[in-house]
């Protein structure tokens, strides 16, 4: 008779389980922690009045690795993907070696150049560009590394832009860009689009094995 009943709760359980698992796919999970800060605290008050006066810009790093990046095929490529992407509707500006400048001068004049005036084709105008940017305080050691295998592309995000859109956008702009370069993206924007997705990612593996177990224990205890 207890294992009669024992198989009726396991199978209800189990038909229950089913019906409300089948909703998991469709979950919204807000990863933005500051949605589940209360709207009334002082600090959330404060950084709130902030961002309406000053606006509040969230930063994409895009970082290309290789070797060494001071090549004709990876700078091409890095200056059509900076251009491509300055066109998008979401981006307020871009940071790049083929956007900041070189700035020089003495007591008489200043002269303000373009980082990269020429990418560079030869050995010597490679040799000669490294010695450049070596003495660019605004990019060495910032936008490009100081052993030249990585360079990055901060992208300052427009307010309430959407960041699924932009990361897509960057993914098809370097399938339209192809090269042999390393690519890695960081970021808040690109952390809270990711998160979501690993949560519902990690419920779909854990929760089988979690009502295998139940299913164990209901039916031995």
């Amino acid at each position: 008779m207890k294992k009669k009943y024992s198989w009726i709760i396991i199978i209800g359980f189990l038909l229950i389980t089913i019906l409300i698992g089948k909703n998991i796919p469709k979950n919204i999970i807000d990863a933005d922690v500051t949605n589940y800060v209360p709207q009334t605290i002082d600090s959330k008050i404060n950084t709130d009045y902030i961002n309406e006066l000053f606006g509040s810009s969230e930063v994409l790093m895009i970082v290309l690795s290789s070797d060494d990046i001071i090549n004709e095929s990876t700078l091409t490529r890095l200056k059509n993907v900076s251009r491509e992407l300055k066109k998008d509707k979401n981006i307020d500006k871009i940071l790049s070696l083929f956007e900041l400048k070189e700035i020089s001068g003495n007591e008489d004049y200043m002269s303000v150049n373009p980082a990269i005036l020429k990418i560079p084709k030869t050995t010597l105008e490679k040799k000669s560009l490294k010695k450049n940017l070596r003495n660019n305080k605004i990019v060495y050691g910032k936008v490009v590394s100081k052993d030249f295998s990585k360079t990055a592309i901060i992208l300052i995000l427009k307010d309430n832009s959407n960041n699924e859109n932009i990361l897509k956008k960057i993914d098809n702009v370097f399938l339209k860009y192809p090269g042999d370069e390393k690519i890695l993206i960081g970021g808040i924007p690109f952390i809270l689009n990711e998160l979501p997705k690993m949560i519902q990612g990690d419920m779909k593996k854990l929760m089988p094995i979690a009502i295998i177990l139940m299913l164990i224990m209901l039916f031995y205890f």
